[in-house]
């Protein structure tokens, strides 16, 4: 599965204007990708054994969250199943969940916030 990036997602030379304008979809989509995968590296909860179909199956899944909520007019987010970091019994927080595709689910901000991880 091949995503194609249009050039002008690439750069970082956004036009200025007045009003602010919002990236195109496939450039926000992207974003909130590679943001959310220098964090689960930077956490070490992104396992060097993710192959680019595994990658391209996240990146699907922030695709598929982005158009969720543009159809329903609900703002979405993708949630981890397993968090990345959690709390023992001790209270001391431990890395317990990995950023993988089976890991990653797109639902609602208000149901996020709810599960209160």
């Amino acid at each position: 599965m091949s995503i194609s990036i249009p050039p002008s997602c690439k750069t970082k030379n956004w036009p200025t204007y007045s009003k602010p304008v919002k990236a195109p979809l496939v450039c926000r989509v992207k974003k909130n990708f590679d943001e959310a995968m220098r964090r689960a590296r930077l956490l070490r909860a992104a396992p060097p054994w993710l192959s680019d179909e595994d990658k391209a199956a996240i990146l699907a899944i922030y695709q598929e969250t982005d158009v969720l909520e543009r159809l329903t007019g609900v703002p979405h987010e993708v949630d981890l199943i397993v968090q990345l970091v959690g709390k023992n019994k001790a209270g001391y927080q431990v890395s317990s969940g990995i950023h993988v595709p089976w890991n990653l689910r797109g639902i609602a901000c208000k149901m996020n916030r709810i599960r209160g991880d």
